[in-house]
């Protein structure tokens, strides 16, 4: 068997026990103790707020009764934009035009 471990064991508790007894001894000193006591003035008495006056109500404000506003109904306006027809060009033109968008202009052109 060999007694290294047993030996390193020992040399540190021997530098934890002398460490503590070097701390013991430089800390030995008391703090120094306050020799005079602070004087703290007494806070002045604050006067309480005074109380806000009561709120004034809103003047009440006949409400008028308002006639219904009735609308006609308009024709639907025209698109803001006009495609030509294609009723004359070839049936390949018309199907690539309507598989390039499905805006539903070009759908209806």
């Amino acid at each position: 068997m060999s007694a290294k471990p047993i030996i390193v064991a020992t040399i540190l508790a021997g530098i934890l026990i002398i460490g503590y007894f070097v701390y013991t001894s430089t800390q030995s000193e008391a703090p120094p103790a306050v020799s005079a006591p602070l004087d703290i003035p007494e806070p002045e008495p604050v006067a309480p707020p005074e109380p806000e006056p009561a709120p004034v109500p809103d003047p009440v404000i006949p409400v008028e009764p308002v006639e219904a506003v009735v609308t006609t109904p308009q024709e639907p306006e025209e698109p803001p934009f006009v495609l030509p027809l294609l009723d004359s060009s070839d049936q390949l033109i018309r199907d690539g035009v309507v598989s390039l968008t499905r805006h539903e202009g070009i759908n209806r052109w």
